[in-house]
């Protein structure tokens, strides 16, 4: 792509379909008397109204539509009449307009590769498209990328992969497929004559090795009358087995619960609520949890009760202190350490002395080695708006998936707003009404400002800390703990009990 670059014109000579983006913001402070106003012009066609920039607030120009039917695009920034300072522009983009109609695998391959997936149940990554995009090709498979057709898949690795019964005759529908590894499998009966053709003078190469019960060729695969035998003293002996393993992994279920609730006795920290016993019934397991007589956070932060008064910003500043320390403990302090899974305002409680504590540890998972990046889930528990972005999608869990959710709380504590109402989230909400830099418009009516400003700030800067998409990016329990005792500090509070 080429450009010309004038005072204030962005030329660009390309024949494909393109979008501009111009990202603006005022880098000065203005005098009074001065005025920086201008409009933009792309290929002739100009805004409706002219542009005027906030102090260090970015923005961002761009067309909605693609430019297309043009040699040239032609970006100029005019000032206006009315204004005294030239425009100015801190950084451009140009976006190129891809299709995307053909990037996806060739549609007999995908039958295929599909049909074999069903079959012999791979819980790979074998979701979406198998080769596209190149990056997330499916595991074992290896894809050929022309650049006028759609990708094929040339090669497929399923050895090792605890296949059973016999070969797949959608192997032969992959037309490009070059190598095939079946082997350490318990693969059964011969190879299709259609795959086994292909392997004869052809570029086709297949591993079936270490697979005892297949045969290699067209012969009859009649066992013989030992190996007969065998297998019928194996259908005898298997299901006795089988019985017998069930039985015992009825009894290991019964033990990890009953080791769970034993495991959860013995967390004790003056921030968590302590399990007083439990009951099993068959196969109900019931946990006992003290006794907390002020209610929930949720309750206390929506005013539904009408007798009582709303929260001040100490005590919110407090409650959140309380309750990071108390998911510090577990992250930190327990051995295995534990996730929470749940963090949530109806999950933080205030016994009779009003101090908080965290509540609900059902769902917690334990991780077994220090230098665990993440545990992987077989399905997401948890509450919806709460919900950390790698947890909800990718099923990867770690202490940072309970930072994310107590970051969602403090934005609750702040602004008063529930984590999800009318389809809109708090955090969608907090960023958008802090565009202006005005944090009145964020902070809680009802606290009737009475707090420590910077507290506040801080406080935010704190939550969406927490919220940050990337889980390396978000802070810890303990730093989420130590920041909101600095908070609590600004207000003049002691926090020692």
């Amino acid at each position: 792509m080429e450009y010309e670059v004038n005072p204030s014109r962005f030329i660009s000579r390309n024949p494909v379909r393109c979008i501009g983006i111009l990202y603006v913001a005022e880098l000065q402070i203005l005098a009074s008397n001065d005025v920086r106003e201008f409009n933009v012009i792309a290929n002739g066609k100009k805004n409706k109204l002219p542009y005027t920039l906030e102090y260090l607030v970015a923005d961002a120009i761009s067309n909605r539509e693609p430019h297309h039917g043009y040699n040239q695009y032609n970006y100029t920034m005019i000032a206006t009449a009315n204004s005294t300072l030239p425009p100015i522009i801190n950084a451009f983009e140009y976006f190129s307009v891809i299709s995307t109609a053909n990037v996806g695998t060739d549609s007999q391959d995908v039958s295929a590769i599909n049909a074999i997936k069903a079959k012999y149940h791979v819980k790979k990554n074998w979701m979406g498209d198998p080769c596209a995009p190149k990056n997330f090709a499916w595991d074992g498979l290896t894809c050929s990328y022309a650049i006028s057709g759609r990708p094929r898949i040339t090669s497929i690795n399923m050895s090792s992969g605890g296949l059973s019964g016999d070969i797949s005759p959608y192997f032969a529908d992959i037309k490009d497929l070059q190598y095939l590894d079946l082997t350490a499998n318990q693969l059964s009966g011969s190879i299709p004559p259609g795959l086994l053709k292909r392997t004869q003078g052809g570029p086709l190469v297949i591993r079936y090795g270490n697979n005892p019960n297949l045969c290699s060729n067209n012969s009859s695969c009649q066992l013989t009358k030992k190996k007969t035998n065998s297998m019928l003293a194996a259908y005898i002996v298997v299901p006795v087995f089988v019985v017998l393993l069930i039985g015992a992994l009825v009894v290991l279920v019964i033990f990890i619960r009953r080791r769970e609730a034993q495991t959860l006795t013995k967390i004790h920290h003056k921030n968590l609520i302590s399990l007083i016993g439990y009951c099993k019934d068959g196969k109900y397991l019931a946990l006992v949890y003290e006794h907390m007589s002020e209610g929930n956070l949720e309750d206390k932060l929506r005013g539904k009760d009408s007798n009582v008064v709303p929260l001040a910003w100490r005590q919110r500043l407090r409650i959140a202190l309380e309750s990071a320390e108390g998911l510090d403990y577990i992250h930190k302090a327990c051995s295995p350490p534990f996730v929470h899974r749940d963090v949530k305002t109806s999950n933080i409680l205030q016994n009779a002395n009003l101090e908080a504590k965290v509540a609900d540890f059902g769902l917690m998972k334990a991780f077994n080695h220090d230098d665990d990046t993440h545990v992987s889930t077989a399905r997401v528990i948890g509450t919806r708006g709460y919900l950390a972005p790698e947890y909800a999608i990718a099923l990867q869990l770690n202490e940072k998936s309970d930072v994310y959710s107590f970051g969602i709380v403090l934005l609750e504590v702040i602004t008063g707003r529930p984590a999800i109402q009318q389809s809109d989230e708090v955090i969608h909400w907090t960023r958008l009404h802090l565009k202006g830099g005005n944090i009145e418009e964020v902070v809680d009516t009802r606290m009737q400002c009475d707090y420590n400003i910077n507290g506040v700030w801080k406080a935010l800067d704190l939550a969406l800390k927490c919220t940050d998409h990337a889980p390396a990016q978000r802070p810890t329990m303990t730093n989420v703990a130590a920041q909101l005792q600095y908070c609590l500090d600004l207000e003049g509070e002691d926090h020692t009990r």
